[in-house]
């Protein structure tokens, strides 16, 4: 899943998908991945420094469509939700026990569930349309 774009590359970028053998947690979500479920790993070296990230398997799914819909646009590995935050895509406010609840802007993405904050494509067509709007907008 890497782009191309005017972020930095890493020197080394490795991605797996694994069966997890132990309960790992997801780097977007932050969901459990659980013993036996299916997720990408994705190593890397930056600026001299090794990393991992582990996506759940919706998460991937979700980072390849979007990588698709945003094809001019990209973000950081383990950014995406971060990304989404701060396009104003995703909107959260907090309600009177002080909890984050968020909602999605657009109609194409729906918030399952706000904690942990976990997202879902609803309409890839209507992505296209919006995204593209989006971007003849800005």
């Amino acid at each position: 899943m890497m782009c191309n774009c005017d972020l930095e590359q890493p020197s080394v970028y490795n991605e797996f998908f694994r069966r997890a053998n132990k309960a790992h947690t997801c780097c977007e979500c932050k969901s459990t991945i659980q013993k036996g479920e299916g997720y990408v790993l994705i190593q890397g070296l930056w600026e001299d420094e090794w990393k991992s990230y582990k996506y759940c398997s919706s998460c991937n799914k979700l980072i390849e469509k979007a990588f698709e819909l945003l094809d001019d646009d990209c973000f950081p590995v383990g950014e995406f939700y971060i990304y989404l935050i701060e396009a104003d895509i995703l909107v959260g406010e907090r309600n009177e026990d002080g909890v984050m609840v968020w909602d999605s802007s657009v109609d194409w993405l729906r918030v399952v569930t706000s904690s942990p904050l976990k997202l879902e494509l609803v309409d890839v067509e209507a992505a296209k349309e919006e995204v593209q709007e989006f971007a003849r907008a800005a």
